[in-house]
């Protein structure tokens, strides 16, 4: 029963998480067909912009806490590289950074629903980029790219404005994944606004990914709250959404 209340709880915190938060900034990074889809609502971008102002006081942002990778194109970055080549999606690995974005996406959760769904979540998603790794790898996508990020995000909001269970094919998935590629190169190239959408798109991900799978067990009815919810969070983007068709070509007008 307890287990039960904490996934109905779970449901109801949707209306506040399924918009992706981004800053004008990041919308010139968004295809302009999708852009409604990524058009944050009050809750969400407050959770961006708390985040920042809590990294500009914690000297140990100025710090690199990342560890050398290579960038999109094969070339080798310094741990403290700023700036992204035209194909580079590659994340930073900024401690202080995750560890904010968790901090305040649990202080979300608590104020609007409790500590105990706070706590669950916890648990539950533990290390996001771990978790968000094991939904996402079986589709050939990444943790650490910005692109695949948005990919899962974008599949995971068609799918419950769509009231979609059925798991998407591989190809679908990859068609997407090549349509934000093309649009998305050299767009965003602040690494920490970069981590910081990312990695809050990965728990939001993560939360539609838990009631799908809590629908797919014969709870179909928790598909129409997560429609509800993306239309809460904004209509437009689930009207958007709902006029594509997910193909192997990524998101085209029925």
């Amino acid at each position: 029963m307890h287990s039960a209340r904490i996934q109905w709880r779970l449901v109801a915190l949707l209306a506040c998480l399924v918009a992706a938060p981004v800053s004008a900034q990041g919308l010139a990074s968004v295809p302009q067909t999708m852009t409604p889809i990524y058009m944050g609502n009050a809750n969400m971008l407050g959770m961006i912009g708390a985040t920042r102002e809590a990294l500009k006081h914690n000297s140990s942002t100025s710090t690199s806490m990342s560890t050398p990778r290579s960038s999109g194109i094969g070339q080798s970055r310094a741990s403290d590289w700023q700036g992204t080549s035209a194909l580079d999606f590659s994340l930073g690995r900024n401690a202080a950074v995750s560890d904010q974005v968790r901090r305040t996406f649990l202080s979300g959760i608590a104020e609007s629903s409790g500590q105990a769904v706070a706590d669950d979540l916890d648990r539950r998603f533990g290390n996001i980029r771990t978790t968000f790794s094991r939904v996402v790898t079986p589709y050939g996508l990444r943790a650490d790219d910005f692109a695949d990020v948005m990919t899962a995000y974008t599949v995971m909001m068609w799918m419950g404005a769509n009231r979609q269970v059925e798991l998407p094919q591989v190809a679908q998935v990859q068609g997407v994944r090549r349509q934000l590629r093309d649009t998305l190169a050299g767009r965003l190239d602040d690494a920490q606004q970069r981590q910081v959408v990312a990695e809050t798109m990965m728990y939001q991900t993560c939360v539609m990914v838990t009631v799908r799978d809590e629908a797919a067990q014969g709870r179909p009815e928790l598909m129409d709250t997560l429609a509800a919810a993306i239309d809460k969070g904004s209509v437009q983007s689930g009207d958007r959404l709902r006029r594509m068709a997910l193909t192997s070509d990524g998101l085209v007008q029925r």
